[in-house]
């Protein structure tokens, strides 16, 4: 491991688990909050200002408010929503890495780059590429896009406005194809600033715009437009009212962390409020996981310079690369439950009182081993009393 990370990667693993106890305290206080304040099966036909910070669980159709169409091309209709997605082919680096150990034992590290094409989400800066024939794989665009979604104005569900958020969570709805109406205005004015008064070449088919001369072979730079929708459906709707709205629910403290769910399938919510907290409780401990194991590299690449020297050592080399992967093995577990109970000490103080308690016993169990294993010192012999010689009579 290179030097240059030790500290770095020291500091990301204690900002990693930082992060992941307070996010996690925080959560766990939004399913609780959720799981008290729901309520099934609500009075659709009006709206109920006591439900508001309530997390409501019901069905009804989601309707569409007024007609939305893309601001620049002119796609729609009678939807929800309308989101423009713009992908662009270009180059893409991969990186690989190697090791290898010559037969002086030295370990060396070698970097290759590849590239290949595919479709992103915007254009790759080809400037940073960094293999050594880079110069022949150049990015370039036909025409720079930026992605959009449109919503459509006075959605609601049931007596609620639906907040975008909860539109953006709706899942798709199998649809036919749109066609636009190329002979409007706003496409044909699209149509010419985008290919510069018509000088790049485009080709329209269905829901998609496409930038280049042949769509069946993209080259380099060329560039397509796909439009998706979101169209009206029954749903069942598990958010929060507040006021005319319906939005996801939000914990007391105004954490951002969120839960809803939209689904055009009927689902139990204490199931799916149930699940959440099993899936919030192993992301958690998959990131102390890596938390901890980010801290044992940090440390056991602190005694790299230890190991380099005697690695090559037939009897030793094995002894001390396993001595100093025991120590941080050992170090880097205590330095984990230390920030773990550090962290954890400002929002569950018994908690983070426990693990202290925890890392002390195992203080104190290591303390006593190396005192036991180490030889005692042979006894002190008690001095001989002095001799007094006997008076002469």
């Amino acid at each position: 491991m290179n030097k240059a990370i030790t500290f770095p990667l020291l500091l990301a693993a204690i900002a990693l688990l930082v992060w992941n106890e307070y996010h996690r305290v925080h959560v766990k206080r939004l399913l609780v909050e959720a799981v008290d304040n729901l309520v099934v099966d609500i009075d659709t036909s009006r709206l109920d200002t006591s439900l508001n910070g309530k997390l409501v669980y019901y069905g009804a159709f989601a309707h569409r408010g007024e007609q939305v169409h893309d601001p620049l091309f002119g796609y729609g209709g009678p939807y929800m929503r309308v989101e423009r997605k713009v992908e662009y082919y270009q180059w893409k680096e991969t990186k690989h890495q190697s090791e290898r150990t010559d037969r002086n034992g030295d370990k060396h590290y070698e970097t290759r780059y590849t590239y290949g094409h595919a479709w992103v989400d915007k254009p790759i800066n080809s400037d940073d590429f960094h293999g050594a024939n880079s110069e022949h794989y150049k990015n370039t665009v036909l025409v720079s896009i930026p992605p959009a979604r449109a919503y459509s104005r006075g959605s609601r569900m049931g007596p609620y406005l639906l907040s975008k958020e909860l539109i953006d969570s709706m899942p798709p709805v199998l649809q036919g194809t749109v066609t636009p109406d190329t002979l409007s205005d706003i496409f044909r004015a699209a149509i010419d600033s985008t290919t510069q008064g018509g000088i790049i070449p485009h080709h329209t088919r269905g829901d998609t715009v496409y930038y280049g001369d042949r769509p069946w072979q993209p080259m380099i730079g060329d560039v397509r437009v796909v439009f998706t929708y979101s169209r009206p459906a029954f749903m069942y709707a598990m958010a929060q009212p507040y006021g005319r709205f319906l939005r996801p629910f939000r914990a007391s403290d105004g954490y951002w962390f969120t839960i809803s769910r939209m689904s055009t399938q009927q689902f139990n919510p204490e199931e799916s409020l149930e699940f959440e907290q099993w899936g919030q409780r192993m992301l958690a401990w998959c990131l102390r996981v890596i938390g901890w194991l980010m801290m044992i590299g940090g440390v056991k690449n602190l005694f790299e310079w230890l190991r380099r020297p005697l690695e090559n050592i037939p009897v030793l080399g094995p002894l001390v690369s396993f001595g100093i992967g025991a120590v941080a093995f050992i170090v880097g577990t205590l330095l984990t439950l230390l920030v773990v109970g550090a962290a954890l000490i400002v929002f569950r103080p018994w908690v983070g009182l426990a693990i202290f308690g925890v890392i002390a016993a195992i203080v104190t169990v290591l303390i006593i081993v190396k005192r036991r294993s180490q030889p005692k010192p042979p006894p002190i012999p008690i001095p001989a009393p002095p001799q007094i010689p006997a008076k002469k009579v």
